[in-house]
C-alpha cells in the first residue's frame, strides 16, 4: 500500500506554484494529464500492480496526445516534468520512448511520483506535464536558497564538495543577487518554509540574473548542501561556497569553506 503524500511535498510541485512564483522560473508549457493518462500512470506503478493484481501495462497513445502535440514545437532536446520526475527527450523519437520512459520511472527512487499521481486521483485535483527547453546550467551556476518563516536564512552552492573559480570571482555579485531574488520569491511564495534551487547567470558589469529551477520541502529530506539539519539546522543567514586557496610559501592549496553574511559579506573562512 502506498503511503500518503504530505501537504508540504505536494505544495512544492509546480502545479501548485502561484503565478508570481511561476514568473520567476523559465517558461514552461503545462499540459494537464487526462484521466486516462493518470489512470495508466497509477496502474503502472509497482505498488498499484501488486495491489490490483495488474500485469498488463496497456498504453493508449490517445491518453497522451496533448503532450505529443506540444512536444512537436521543440526543435532541440527538451524536458518533460511531472511532479519532481524529469525526462529529457527529443522529438520525433518521443512517441516511441514515452511509454517506456513513464514505466521505468516508477522504481523505488521515484516513489514520490507514484504518490503524487495516486494522491491526485484520490483527492481529484489536476496534474500537468510541464514541457520546457533544455535548460541544463553550468555546474558552477546552481545554488540553493533556504527559507524559513518567510525569511531567507541561508544560501549555498549546490555542488557542495566542489570549488568553482567563477563563484569565487563573482561571489559578492552572486550573494547580492541571491538576496534580491530571495525577497522576490518570498513575496510571491505560497509556503512559509521552502528550499529553492536557482540558477545565476553573469550578465556583465554588476548584473547577475537569477532564475528559479524548483522548490523542495524545508526539512531533512532535502539536501542541506553546505549547511546541516542537526539540531534544527545551522541556517545562520550566510552565503556559503567552497574555494581553493593557495599558500605560496608552503606551495599548498587548500579547499576551504567560505561564509559571508547575506547582504553584509564579512569574510569568515575556515577549513572544513
Amino acid at each position: 500500500m502506498l503511503p500518503s503524500l504530505d501537504a508540504q511535498s505536494r505544495l512544492c510541485f509546480r502545479d501548485f506554484w502561484s503565478d508570481a512564483v511561476q514568473a520567476l522560473s523559465h517558461p514552461v508549457i503545462a499540459v494537464e494529464l487526462s484521466d486516462g493518462a493518470k489512470r495508466w500512470l497509477d496502474t503502472s506503478s509497482p505498488a498499484s500492480l501488486v495491489k490490483h493484481g495488474i500485469t498488463d501495462r496497456a498504453f493508449s497513445p490517445s491518453d497522451f496526445e496533448d503532450i505529443l502535440e506540444q512536444a512537436q514545437g521543440f526543435d532541440e532536446a527538451f524536458f518533460m516534468q511531472i511532479g519532481k520526475r524529469l525526462w529529457r527527450r527529443r522529438f520525433p523519437a518521443l512517441h516511441l520512448s514515452l511509454p517506456n520512459a513513464f514505466v521505468h520511472s516508477f522504481d523505488r527512487e521515484h516513489l514520490a511520483l507514484a504518490l503524487y499521481i495516486r494522491d491526485s486521483i484520490e483527492k481529484d485535483y489536476p496534474v500537468s506535464c510541464h514541457l520546457y527547453a533544455d535548460q541544463t546550467p553550468p555546474p558552477w551556476s546552481e545554488f540553493r536558497l533556504f527559507i524559513r518563516d518567510r525569511k531567507l536564512v541561508g544560501a549555498s552552492q549546490y555542488r557542495a564538495q566542489e570549488a568553482f573559480p567563477e563563484v569565487a570571482e563573482l561571489s559578492e555579485k552572486i550573494g547580492a543577487a541571491l538576496m534580491r531574488f530571495g525577497s522576490l520569491l518570498i513575496a510571491g511564495l505560497h509556503l512559509d518554509d521552502a528550499v529553492a534551487d536557482v540558477q545565476v547567470e553573469d550578465q556583465g558589469g554588476e548584473a547577475v540574473g537569477t532564475i528559479l529551477i524548483d522548490l523542495y520541502p524545508f526539512d531533512s529530506r532535502t539536501d542541506p548542501c553546505l549547511f546541516n539539519w542537526r539540531d534544527g539546522g545551522d541556517f545562520d543567514g550566510s552565503f556559503r561556497f567552497r574555494k581553493d586557496v593557495h599558500n605560496p610559501y608552503r606551495g599548498e592549496t587548500h579547499r576551504v569553506l567560505h561564509r559571508s553574511d547575506l547582504g553584509l559579506f564579512r569574510e569568515a573562512e575556515y577549513l572544513p
